[in-house]
Formats: structure tokens, sequence, C-alpha cells
């Protein structure tokens, strides 16, 4: 038999001979070539302090079943110079669980062509710190069916420059959970095809943060599909830059919550050809203010109906460079409110082509700012088609609207809406019998006084192109409708608030009565209907002017103003329909109260401000002013229009309407009821984020509104 040198000893080759005995002086004495008759019984029984012998050539001639006796402390033990002669044969048979006792410099030494041999099973046992040997080319050779057995941990100690090695097979197997071990420098450094193999689920597992290594070359080979993995945090992570990478096939793929994490400078980095992959309930996501980095070219690269995405708060963003760059195709797709968020700069900007998007219903949203800012030239680049077709509402809007001089009645004889006259004269406009009738708003952006007030016609002027006709105005026609049901002594006057107060004719200070024109509800009366004064089922005053102008007064609080001085700390907000809502933090009732005033003034000794009687909905309160006036008010509904809303979306609900009273009729599943809400309001904390809804505890009903404010009513 052959024998080998150990020393002064000979060890002979017998299968079964105990190498217990054997130091790391010994295993080095021993010759490579009899080291592939060690079986991995033998193995098993070494020393763990001997295996700090084996030389790379003796190792690369163990067998490689041999390998299986290794146990995780000797493992530990091996030279790392040694690991280098381990080939893929080898590392596969080692018990996956001895794995773990492999560092970082011994993995480090590992031929790269070795590291086929690991599976799944025995990649997840690798100790985290020892995954910070690996360079890319091992990387590299690793079979794609192992990745999945790496987590988090592990990943996130690999060395950045080895994830050059990983190819998109390799990405693919990755476990999707273990992709949040990545950090920026890591994914950075990842090859741009391999990006490939990303899922959806994969890059959804990704640490925001680390979303800022990424580079648009690396974006660019992101699977459309994967896209879908991208939500609000990890878009707002990416580098501006980066987000260049984006073809439109892939900005198709993103949600609605991603693409809230684009900001202005995301927006202007996006390739312009990019944009023709956003549909409109994307653009309708887009935080408005990120509208400020978007370009012409982007602009003309949105197909038209992306652009019914784009509301009201979203349009004044647009910057006016990027305005000429819109179609009559893409106008046109936007909606009636939508166009109302155009600024007077930016209609400027637009092209004739463009403003021939604008049908009739678009027309009528346009803001009073944009219609008075417009010239003649701006009035002749409309569809001319399009404004005689306008609703009679709308066409009102746009006719009281026009300021400009070289605007006369002879300019838009031609685009008068079927039934429509104008006096060449005068200017004076007259509208068919029943049709619906808007007047010039009255500005309401004024300073910060405590005061929200609703925007409502300003009766200065009559309805006349231009709102010109001042000498013969509505207050006058107000006026005279009370003088024909024989209430005299009393006149009109309309405050820069909008208020309309019944005073005295002799003298002006005497208030008796405060009111708002209700705009909505404004309409011409049938021909040869005479002036007058009557109620309508809400308990609204309706006047008739000589000019046949059929008004509707609601309740409102005779002064704001005078309320807040009179309230410390207060907020006083008068909604459409009269609706009051009064906050008094440092007063009494230290509680929000939402209700609508009897419009007719009375006297009273008592003290100035707030004085509430009884409770619940037969609560009442008397406001009472500086002067001694006062003004009774009851509860109403502080949000008319979500209340409205809420209950009309309830199966059965047939009708809703609101009174000058504060009371509520609802008819459900045929029958009348009259609701009546309480005073109090309970305040939220969210910002009209909430779904409106109406609600039932026990024997009580509550409506929350869009900012979680809750109101208790009653059913009778």
């Amino acid at each position: 038999m052959r024998q080998y040198r150990h020393g002064r000893r000979y060890i002979p080759d017998i299968p079964g001979v105990d190498l217990g005995g054997i130091d790391a002086t010994g295993i080095a004495g021993l010759d490579p070539t009899a080291i592939a008759g060690i079986d991995a019984t033998q193995l098993g029984n070494l020393d763990p302090t001997a295996m700090a012998g084996f030389d790379a050539t003796q190792l690369g001639n163990l067998d490689s079943t041999a390998i299986a006796g290794f146990d995780v402390t000797q493992l530990g033990n091996l030279d790392p110079t040694a690991m280098a002669r381990f080939d893929a044969s080898q590392l596969g048979n080692l018990d996956p669980t001895e794995i773990a006792g492999f560092d970082a410099s011994q993995l480090g030494n590992l031929d790269p062509t070795a590291m086929a041999g690991f599976d799944v099973t025995q990649l997840g046992n690798l100790d985290p710190t020892a995954m910070a040997g690996f360079d890319a080319t091992q990387f590299g050779n690793l079979d794609p069916t192992a990745m999945a057995g790496f987590d988090a941990t592990q990943l996130g100690n690999l060395d950045p420059t080895a994830m050059a090695g990983f190819d998109v097979t390799q990405l693919g197997n990755l476990d999707p959970t273990a992709m949040a071990g990545f950090d920026a420098t890591q994914l950075g450094n990842l090859d741009p095809s391999a990006m490939a193999g990303f899922s959806s689920s994969q890059i959804s597992n990704v640490a925001p943060t680390a979303m800022s290594g990424i580079t648009s070359a690396q974006i660019s080979n992101i699977d459309p599909a994967a896209i879908a993995g991208f939500d609000k945090s990890l878009i707002s992570n990416l580098d501006p830059a980066a987000v260049g990478g984006f073809a439109a096939s892939q900005i198709s793929m993103l949600g609605n919550d991603a693409v809230a994490g684009l900001d202005s400078d995301k927006i202007a980095g996006l390739v312009a050809t990019t944009f023709s992959g956003f549909d409109s309930d994307q653009i309708s996501n887009i935080d408005p203010t990120a509208l400020r980095g978007i370009e012409g070219q982007q602009i003309e690269n949105m197909t038209p109906e992306s652009f019914r995405g784009f509301i009201e708060d979203k349009v004044g963003f647009i910057p006016v460079g990027a305005c000429p760059f819109m179609s009559g195709d893409q106008i046109d797709e936007m909606d009636h409110d939508a166009v109302g968020g155009f600024t007077n700069e930016q209609f400027e900007f637009l092209t004739p082509e463009a403003r021939a998007g604008f049908d009739r219903d678009d027309l009528g949203g346009l803001s009073d700012d944009v219609v008075q800012n417009m010239n003649f030239d701006d009035l002749a680049s409309l569809n001319s088609a399009e404004i005689v077709n306008m609703p009679n509402k709308d066409f009102a809007k746009l006719a009281t609207n026009l300021q400009d001089p070289t605007i006369t009645a002879d300019a838009v004889a031609d685009l008068l809406p079927a039934g429509w006259a104008v006096d060449t004269t005068s200017d004076e406009l007259t509208a068919p019998p029943g049709a619906s009738l808007v007047f010039r708003s009255i500005d309401q952006t004024g300073p910060d006084d405590g005061t929200t007030l609703p925007s409502v016609a300003d009766f200065s002027r009559s309805l006349s192109v231009g709102g010109k006709v001042e000498d013969d105005n509505v207050l006058r026609g107000l006026d005279t409708a009370l003088g024909s049901v024989g209430v005299d002594g009393v006149g009109f006057r309309q405050s820069a608030d909008g208020i309309l107060r019944a005073v005295s004719s002799s003298d002006e200070t005497t208030q008796l009565a405060a009111f708002i024109p209700d705009d909505s509800g404004i309409t011409q009366a049938p021909a040869g209907f005479e002036p007058g004064l009557v109620a309508d089922a809400r308990g609204a005053f309706v006047l008739t002017t000589d000019k046949g102008y059929q008004i509707p007064l609601l309740p409102a609080p005779r002064d704001p103003d005078a309320m807040v001085a009179l309230l410390p700390g207060a907020t006083v907000s008068v909604g459409s329909g009269g609706e009051t809502t009064i906050t008094a933090p440092e007063g009494d009732p230290s509680a929000p109260i939402t209700g609508k005033f009897n419009p007719v003034l009375e006297s009273s000794d008592l003290a100035p401000g707030l004085h509430r009687t009884g409770s619940g909905s037969d609560a009442t309160i008397l406001m009472v002013y500086g002067d001694g006036s006062a003004q009774q008010m009851l509860p109403a509904m502080q949000s008319e229009t979500e209340f409205g809303q809420a209950a009309s979306a309830i199966p059965g609900v047939e009708a809703v309407d609101f009174n000058t009273d504060g009371s509520i009729d609802l008819r459900f599943q045929g029958s009348d009821l009259i609701l009546r809400p309480a005073f109090d309001i309970a305040p939220g904390t969210a910002t009209g984020t909430t779904t409106p809804a109406l609600s039932q505890e026990g024997d009580s009903f509550f409506f929350t509104n869009s900012n979680g404010d809750r109101q208790e009513f009653f059913v009778t």
C-alpha cells in the first residue's frame, strides 16, 4: 500500500482512518494527491483549527462528495486564499446549514466559475456580512434560480460594485421582499439591461430612498408592466434627471397614486414624447403645483382625451409659455368648469386654432376675469357657431362681462343665440322668456378680514353688452317692483360685498332687511309678466323688475364685518344659499354654528352679540348689532351642496330642496319629509378628502361633509 509522509509519520491511505489527531501543520504536510482519498466522515472528524492548514491545491483535490462532511465551524476556519480552488461541483455538495460559516474574505476568493454550484437553499444560509465579499464577476456566474434564496438583509450587505454582475434573469428571480435591502448606491450600479428583469411586485418592495440611485438609462429598460409597481413615494424619490428615461408606454402604466409623486422638476425632466402616455385619470391626479414644470412640446404631445383630466384648480399652474402649444382638439375635451381655470394671461397666449376648440359649454366656463379682458380680436377668434348655440345662462355671462370698448352691440349682433335681441343704440340685451340669466359678478377677492362671501350678481348695471347700462340698472328695477305692490318708502342698495340691503328712502342709514341674490335662479319672465313681489316654495322673495328679470332674494346677515368685530377671533362664511357659518373660538358659542338669518331686521335691548335660546332643531339665535338692530337666526345645514349630493345618492330619494328658514324638504319613496338641522358643528380634521355622507346612530341622524365636519339633523 501507498503511504504519505507527514513529518516523520506515515499516514496509510485507508478509508475510515481517523484524522481527528491531525493539526493544521499536519494538514499542510499532506500530499495534495492524497487528499482525494479522504471521505466525508474523515473530514467531519477534523479539528476545526486544523482546517487552516488546507491550501488551494489540496482543497481543489477533495472529492466533491466528501465536502458534505464539513460543518459550519470547520468552514469558518479555512484560509481565505485556499478557497480559490473550489469548483462548482464541490460547492454544490456543501451542506446548506454549513454555508453560514463562510465570511466575506473567504467568499471573495472563490473562483467565479464555482459560483454556479450554489443552490437556492445554500445562498439563503449565507451570513449577511459575508455577502460583502462577492464581486460582480462572481455574481454573474450564479444560477438564476438560486437568487430566490437571498433575503433583504443579505442583499443590503452586497458591495455596490458587485451589483453590476446581475443579469436580467437573475434579477427576475429575486424574492420581491428581498428588494427592500437595496440602497441607492447599489441600485445605481445595476446594469441597465438587467432592469428588464424587475417585476411590479419587486419594484413595489424597493425602499423609497433607494430610488434616488436609479438613472434614466436604467428606467428606460424596465418592462412597462413592471412600472405598475411604482407608488407615490417611489416616484417622489426619483432624481429629476432619471425620469427622462420613461417612455410613453411606461408612463401609461403608472397608477394614479404614483403620478401624484411627480413634482415640477420631474415633470420638466420627462421627455416630451412620453406625455402621449398620460390618460385623463393620471392628469387629474398630478399635483397642481407640479404643472409649473410642464413645457410646450410636452403639452403638444398630450392626447386630446388626456385634457379631460385638467380640472379648474390645475389649469392656472400651466406656464403661459406652454399655452401656444395647445390645440383646438385638446381644449375641446376640457369640461365647462376646467376652462374656468385659464388666467387672462394664459388665454392671450392661446392660438386662434386653440380658441376654436372652445365649444358652447366650455365658453360659459371661462372666468369673469378672462372674459372681462377679451378684446374684439379675442372674440373674433372664438368659434362663432358655438357662441350662437351657447346656453342662455352662459351667453349672458359672456356678453355682460365683455368690457373692451371695441366690443359693441354691433359686434355681437350676429352672435346672438335664438330668441335674444340687442339694442344697438343702448347696448341693452333682451333674453327670451324663461331664459336663465347671469349678470356680471362682484369681485369678492379682497383682504382677509374674517369674512367669506359668495360671488353674486352686480346689480349696479343692467343686462347689456359689457354691462354698460348704468342709468337704468337692476337696483332701480327692484325698487320699482316694490312700489308696484304698495311697498313705498323702501329702496335697495348693494354694497361692495354684494349684500342687498333694503333701506328707508328717507334715511338710507336705516336698514330694514338684508339679502343676497340667488344667482342660480335668475330668469327672464314670460312676456307680459307684471313687475311685483312673490314668495316661492322655498320662502325666498322673488322680485320681477320692469325689464322682466325674476330675481330670487335669499336671506343674508346684515353686516358680516360687524359680526366679526363683535365676536373675538370670529370668522363668518356665507354660502350661495344664504347659509351662514360662524366660528367664534374666543366667544360664545365656542363651537362653529350654521344658520340662516331672517332677512327682516328688528330692534333689541340686549347687549351686542349672539344670544341663543332653546336647543336642538328648536334653537334660535338673535344676532344683536351695535346700533341695537337685530336678526333672528335659525339652524341650517353648513354644506348645502354637499348635503344635497349625499342625500340624492341614497336610493329612494327623489328630491332635496333647501328652504330659507334652514329646513330641508326631502321626498323619499313618495313621502315628503322635513329635515331640521341643529346649530352646532363638530369640526373634522380632514381637508376636503372625506366623502360626504348621511348616517344614523341609534335615534340620531348626522351629516358629515368633505372636511369631516359633523352636524346633527332631525326628521319630522
